[in-house]
C-alpha cells in the first residue's frame, strides 16, 4: 500500500465533491488535522473511517487503498479488503506493542543496572609511618555489599618486638569496634572480606564514617601505639563513559614515585600542586615542598634544626643540608644517576632520599 498514493486519491476525491477538509472532517467526523495528514502520506484512515469514507465519495474501500479508481464500484469485495486491512492494522499494532515492550526491558534493565552499580565500587589506599613502625600500601576496597581489606606491608623500625596487633574503628558513641585481632601473629599483612546483611562486621551504610575512624593498635614488648590510617578514596566507579585515566591506573597498583619516574614526578606536580608565579608549591605543618623549575625542594623542621632536600631533576642529583641560626651542620651531594657521591660523606643517602619520597608520594597523593 502506498501512503502517499492514496492520500493522494483522498484529496482527489475532496475535490471532486467540492469539500473542504473541514467539510469531510464534519462528515465522517475526524479532525481536519487528521485529514490533512492522510492526503500528505503521513497517516492512513482506520478501518470504520475508510467505510465512511467509502460511502460519502461512492468508492470501494479497495480503491481508496489503491488510490485509483476500478472500473467495478461497490461491490462484494469490500469486505474481503477491509478485512484484509484489518488483519495487517492488526498486525503491524502486534508488532509496533512488540517493539517497544523489548525496548522497555532494555532500558529497565539499563536502569536497574545503573542504579545498583553506579558510584559503588570504591578504593581508598594509605601508607602511614611512626618513629617505631610503617605500614605501606594499605588497600580498601568496596563494592556497595562487600568489602575487601588488606593491612599492607609491616615493617618495624624500632628494636622492640610486636607482640599483638588490634584492627578497629571508633564508632559514634566513641566505642572500639574490632575488626581484626591477634597475639603473636604469625603475618601481619592481614586480608579481610566482608558482605553486608547478617553478621556482617559493620554497617554498611556507615563506611564514609568508618573509613575515617579506622585505627590499627601495636602492642610491642614494653608499650602500645595507635596509627590512624587516614585511607584516601582514588578510584570510584562514578563515570558515564569510561577511558584511559592513568592517575587511577597509577594509584590502584599503588605505584610509588621512585627517582626513575621523573616525567611522572613533574606531571603529578602540577597537576596536584598549587601555582604560584613560576613554582609549583605543597604546604602542610609539617613539611613543605616546591617545584621550581627543573629543581624539587622539600623543607621541614626537626626540632630546632631546618632540613633542607633539593632533587635536581635535569642531572638527577640529591643535595642534604641540615642546621640551624643560618648555619649548615651536615651537607651532602649525591649522583644518583651514576650511584656516586660527590661531596662529603653520603651514609645517610638512602635513608634522607627514601624520606624525601615518602613526603614527595603523600603529597602528591593527598
Amino acid at each position: 500500500m502506498d501512503q502517499r498514493k492514496m492520500g493522494e486519491f483522498i484529496s482527489q476525491l475532496r475535490k471532486e465533491k467540492n469539500y473542504s477538509q473541514e467539510q469531510l472532517a464534519e462528515l465522517i467526523p475526524i479532525s481536519r488535522q487528521a485529514i490533512s495528514k492522510w492526503e500528505v502520506g503521513k497517516s492512513v484512515p482506520d478501518c470504520t473511517t475508510l467505510v465512511r469514507l467509502s460511502e460519502i465519495f461512492d468508492v470501494n474501500i479497495n480503491e481508496i487503498l489503491s488510490g485509483e479508481r476500478k472500473q467495478n464500484k461497490k461491490n462484494n469485495y469490500d469486505k474481503v479488503t477491509l478485512d484484509l486491512y484489518k488483519d495487517r492494522n492488526k498486525k503491524y499494532k502486534t508488532i509496533k506493542i512488540l517493539v517497544i515492550s523489548i525496548v522497555l526491558i532494555i532500558i529497565s534493565f539499563f536502569v536497574y543496572y545503573f542504579v545498583n552499580t553506579y558510584n559503588t565500587i570504591k578504593i581508598y589506599t594509605a601508607d602511614v609511618s611512626t618513629e617505631n613502625v610503617e605500614i605501606h600500601n594499605s588497600i580498601f576496597i568496596t563494592t556497595g555489599n562487600k568489602f575487601y581489606f588488606r593491612l599492607g606491608r609491616l615493617e618495624k623500625i624500632t628494636e622492640e618486638e610486636i607482640t599483638g596487633l588490634n584492627l578497629y574503628y571508633v564508632d559514634k558513641d566513641n566505642s572500639k569496634k574490632t575488626l581484626y585481632s591477634c597475639i603473636n601473629c604469625e603475618d601481619y599483612d592481614i586480608i579481610l572480606v566482608d558482605f553486608d546483611g547478617y553478621n556482617s562486621l559493620f554497617n554498611h551504610n556507615d563506611i564514609s564514617y568508618i573509613l575515617k575512624n579506622i585505627k590499627v593498635e601495636i602492642t610491642y614488648e614494653n608499650f602500645e601505639e595507635t596509627i590512624d590510617l587516614k585511607l584516601k578514596r582514588v578510584f570510584r566507579n562514578n563515570k558515564l563513559i569510561f577511558g584511559k585515566d592513568y592517575k587511577i591506573v597509577s594509584n590502584l597498583s599503588n605505584k610509588q614515585l621512585t627517582f626513575d619516574d621523573i616525567d611522572e614526578i613533574v606531571k603529578m606536580i602540577k597537576e596536584k600542586f598549587n601555582k604560584e608565579g613560576d613554582s609549583y608549591i605543597y604546604k602542610s605543618s609539617d613539611f613543605s615542598i616546591e617545584l621550581i623549575g627543573s629543581t624539587v625542594i622539600l623543607n621541614q623542621k626537626d626540632g630546632i634544626y631546618k632540613e633542607n632536600m633539593t632533587l635536581n631533576l635535569k642531572s638527577l642529583s640529591f643535595v642534604y643540608e641540615i642546621g640551624y641560626d643560618n648555619e649548615t651542620h651536615q651537607m651532602f651531594w649525591f649522583n644518583i644517576s651514576e650511584q656516586k657521591c660527590i661531596t662529603n660523606n653520603c651514609s645517610n643517602y638512602e635513608e634522607k632520599s627514601k624520606e624525601f619520597l615518602e613526603k614527595l608520594n603523600m603529597a602528591i597523593n593527598e
